[in-house]
């Protein structure tokens, strides 16, 4: 999740029970976006059936939960691990059209620790051309853990189907850390492709992996308007 200039992050947590419940958040501030420090931990009760909606999360975490969090315009993101409710996010940014106004997005929902991949995952669907491109990112589920895995991100050609891959990204990430490989197939050759993540040299861990394709081939170009794409194969 997200908040910067140009992007902002909406939360909700749901409890469809019929007692109220306890939201443990588990935020980890990305390195990779500028942020240090951390876990920081926050409750936050939510009442039988219902929800809580936050319009801009980063700003909520730090000024009503009182995490410590760089103040209101710096750039922030990072990872949130919620336990106790459902969760739900929306990213959004505005419009580049300012007479029409209003906000693109792409929301998705929090994967359960029942659905995480642990060897190995997939992203279908990747594209790059004059229309779209496409980015890919890795959330580290272990919260607190200073560990570090190495993920190898590995491209293959959708369009020759050839088994193995024509490029791989290194991408070392500590427990709660998050890493994006931006437009991940220029450079590449490929033009639809998708993607396997895994821990190096056979490992385990805990994590998730999703892609994003973008409007437009380049950032500033088109709406920027993004397509959110789950993982598959989860292993």
């Amino acid at each position: 999740m997200l908040s910067t200039g140009l992007y902002t992050t909406e939360l909700v947590l749901a409890n469809p029970t019929a007692t109220s419940a306890i939201a443990t958040l588990i935020y980890t501030p990305a390195a990779t976006l500028g942020g240090s420090g951390g876990p920081y931990t926050a409750n936050v009760l939510v009442g039988a059936r219902q929800q809580v909606r936050v319009a801009d999360v980063i700003t909520w975490l730090r000024d009503t939960l009182l995490m410590p969090l760089p103040a209101s315009g710096v750039n922030q993101g990072g990872t949130l691990l919620v336990s106790g409710a459902t969760a739900y996010v929306r990213t959004s940014n505005p419009n580049p059209d300012t007479v029409v106004g209003g906000t693109f997005g792409l929301a998705y929902p929090a994967v359960p620790a029942s659905g995480r991949a642990w060897t190995e995952a997939w992203v279908y669907g990747l594209v790059q051309d004059a229309a779209t491109r496409t980015n890919v990112a890795i959330a580290d589920a272990r919260a607190g853990d200073s560990t570090v895995v190495t993920y190898v991100l590995e491209i293959f050609n959708a369009d020759t189907g050839s088994p193995a891959p024509v490029a791989t990204v290194i991408i070392p990430l500590a427990g709660g850390q998050w890493s994006q490989t931006t437009q991940v197939l220029p450079g590449t050759g490929v033009t639809h492709g998708y993607v396997r993540v895994r821990p190096l040299s056979s490992g385990t861990s805990d994590y998730v992996v999703y892609g994003v394709l973008n409007d437009g081939a380049s950032p500033g170009q088109a709406t920027s308007d993004g397509s959110y794409f789950a993982m598959s194969g989860v292993q």
